[in-house]
């Protein structure tokens, strides 16, 4: 049996031959050495074969976990060599497994992280898989452009009971260290049915609610009955345009904390008389 072959599929690798394994088991990281076979090299810029090797170009590249070890570097030897599609000039090698826009991900990589980053904050994916949150969140945006026009909603999803809500997404600083700083938002639409997102939007206004909902159709927006909300009345204005039939619902949580807010407000205000009566019995 090929390992090898096993190896380099189970890693996402194309038209490479392994070289080497570097590992730390303290560590939990793996380097695989590899280098792309001569004979199925093709210039990146025409498609044509390369003739003649002008060098071998060392690239790290990540991989998804394998097996115990989490951390997964693919160190490539890339073939640069002379390309005569492009009148003899110095061209490398297309490689089939680089993820578009990101030139040291591979396919399987950024799949294995976007499925993540699918049910877990970027920040959690970025520390459990010891990448840059930064890189994983270009992707995860990237991914979502790329998949939504793909994306569709079950025939038989039952779309009777809906909830919006927003989550609180980033905390922007002021210039000024005294100024508060800007909370950023994301409403989302989440389906009770699936216990999934359906959409989000950024902010939380009215405006930021509609959008989500113009993610369905007409008839999808007649079948909802119950719309679950917070006492945000901007959310509640956007269900009353789109949602004909929908009942809106206070969710229990915001309807106790309103409970708990008035009993504090008649507490404060009964602590007040009752100490503005001692001084003037005391006077």
């Amino acid at each position: 049996m090929d390992f090898s072959y096993l190896i380099t599929t189970a890693l996402g690798l194309q038209g490479v031959t392994i070289e080497k394994f570097e590992f730390d088991r303290s560590e939990l990281s793996l380097k695989v050495f590899v280098r792309q076979d001569r004979a199925s090299c093709l210039c990146h810029q025409c498609g044509n074969q390369i003739g003649y090797v002008h060098e071998w170009k060392e690239r790290s590249l990540r991989a998804p976990p394998f097996g115990a070890f989490l951390y997964v570097e693919v160190i490539l030897f890339q073939l640069r060599g002379y390309c005569l599609g492009c009148d003899d000039r110095i061209r490398s090698a297309h490689i089939p497994f680089l993820y578009p826009d990101f030139d040291t991900l591979t396919y399987s990589f950024c799949e294995f992280a976007g499925r993540l980053m699918e049910e877990m904050p970027c920040e959690a994916v970025a520390r459990f898989l010891n990448a840059s949150s930064k890189t994983l969140w270009s992707l995860d945006q990237n991914r979502m452009v790329n998949l939504k026009p793909l994306l569709r909603l079950p025939e038989n999803i039952d779309l009777e009971k809906m909830s919006g809500d927003e989550v609180h997404f980033r905390t922007m600083p002021k210039e000024n260290s005294l100024d508060r700083p800007e909370i950023k938002y994301v409403t989302n639409l989440v389906c009770y049915d699936q216990s999934k997102v359906l959409a989000n939007a950024p902010g939380r206004s009215e405006r930021s609610l509609l959008t989500c909902l113009n993610q369905l159709s007409p008839e999808q927006l007649a079948k909802i009955k119950y719309f679950s909300l917070d006492m945000h009345e901007p959310f509640i204005k956007a269900v009353r345009k789109m949602c004909p039939n929908a009942r809106i619902c206070i969710d229990r949580f915001h309807l106790a904390e309103y409970a708990n807010n008035v009993f504090d407000d008649v507490r404060k205000c009964e602590f007040r008389s009752k100490r503005f009566k001692t001084r003037i019995f005391q006077a």
